[in-house]
């Protein structure tokens, strides 16, 4: 229920898409994106044996994932060997279904929205794939967000369940 209430309330309060369908999917979105992220602090708690371990190895590995996530470098940026690794990080595919549904879809994004002339597009109204594009997401989209959201759980469930069924902790 928790992250329900603040996902709602800040989807409001940030003044998101006015629209059902657009809330909806942030809501299933926010809520993958929490489930996901309690199914790979489970692996980590089940994975290692002392608490110390499991927290120095988790912080590096969320530390990779929030570098390759889209936020912080735009993936463009980001060298092609290595560009690879955002498609295992559930940060990724959280923020590009949540960009792909802000500004995806063919919206069209009024000049008060543009926070510098040319920023995005010359002229206004400008597109939201403009944004998409310019972060780097160009091909994202809440469905395929959704999906991947699911698989990393159950395949961060699937191992923590080996690793505690055939007793594989590490440390």
């Amino acid at each position: 229920m928790l992250p329900l209430f603040y996902s709602t309330l800040i989807y409001w309060a940030v003044g998101l898409r006015q629209d059902a369908a657009a809330f909806f999917s942030y809501l299933a979105l926010a809520l993958a994106l929490v489930t996901v992220a309690h199914s790979y602090g489970l692996l980590m708690s089940i994975a290692f044996r002392t608490v110390a371990l499991a927290n120095s190895v988790a912080f590096v590995i969320i530390l990779l994932l929030l570098i390759f996530g889209g936020f912080y470098i735009s993936l463009d940026q980001i060298s092609p060997w290595c560009r690879w690794i955002k498609y295992g990080s559930y940060l990724y595919w959280g923020f590009s279904g949540m960009l792909a549904n802000e500004f995806g879809g063919g919206r069209e994004l009024p000049c008060a929205a543009q926070r510098a002339a040319g920023e995005y597009a010359p002229a206004c109204p400008f597109s939201g794939d403009l944004v998409l594009e310019a972060m780097g997401m160009g091909d994202a989209s809440v469905g395929m967000s959704l999906l991947l959201l699911c698989a990393l759980t159950l395949l961060f469930r699937v191992a923590a369940y080996v690793c505690l069924r055939f007793e594989l902790a590490i440390g």
